[in-house]
């Protein structure tokens, strides 16, 4: 079926002349292009944010077992709050890099002046149409004639955009690179210390758990168990 922007629509109230623009009533090569770029930019911040986050709680693991293993930290306040800080850390990471970019509403005007931000040449004509087309009583305003051959020129730039090229993971690599680095100084270390990393990480993770600090085993107690009588 054809999309015709000049047909007549019913008369609209004022709560939905100020609503947001559509991708229904955008011309399918437009409404299908820019759905799949927001599908694109979704991906792009779900994946780089669980990369910071990632990130996050390796660095904040190691500065809480480093901190632990360089001072014997006899309170359990204290771990609680390490604890508490590197949660409060991920936490906030998460909000920042993934809860706060993703609810903002990706409308069609949005992501087509995304894509004219890499686009100079097409001045405008694509969220000039968006514009137009996406609010119902624009069709009427606007030139019919002036209308019509702003989007077949639209139509033809859209084409030549493709979502992979327009929207890289060039902000995703650096933090994907970090967890990675991280996690694998993590797994170096592990491997090289499994009893005493293990024990770290247990105290890290779990403050309220009994588990002796790396330096208990330097602890000897002469001569040893030995039963005594009350009073000795």
């Amino acid at each position: 079926m054809k999309f015709n922007p000049f047909k007549k629509k019913k008369p609209t109230l004022l709560s939905e002349r100020i609503a947001p623009v559509s991708f229904d009533n955008l011309p399918p090569e437009i409404a299908n292009k820019l759905k799949q770029s927001v599908a694109r930019v979704r991906r792009i911040i779900w994946v780089r944010g669980m990369a910071a986050v990632l990130a996050t709680v390796f660095i904040s693991l190691l500065m809480i077992m480093a901190i632990d293993a360089m001072v014997v930290i006899v309170n359990s306040l204290i771990r609680w709050g390490l604890w508490a800080v590197g949660v409060a850390a991920t936490v906030i990471t998460a909000r920042v890099m993934i809860l706060k970019p993703l609810s903002k509403p990706f409308t069609p005007r949005r992501i087509a002046a995304l894509i004219e931000q890499n686009h100079p040449e097409l001045e405008e004509r694509l969220s000039t149409v968006v514009e137009l087309l996406g609010t119902p009583d624009s069709v009427q305003e606007a030139s019919a004639r002036f209308l019509e051959v702003l989007t077949d020129t639209a139509i033809a730039d859209i084409k030549t955009v493709t979502p992979r090229k327009e929207f890289t993971t060039k902000t995703v690599k650096p933090r994907a690179i970090l967890a990675v680095i991280t996690g694998g100084v993590i797994l170096v270390l592990f491997m090289i210390f499994p009893s005493t990393m293990g024990r770290l990480l247990t105290r890290a993770i779990i403050p309220s758990a009994e588990v002796d600090n790396i330096y208990a085993d330097n602890l000897r107690v002469a001569p040893g168990d030995k039963v005594v009588l009350i009073g000795d």
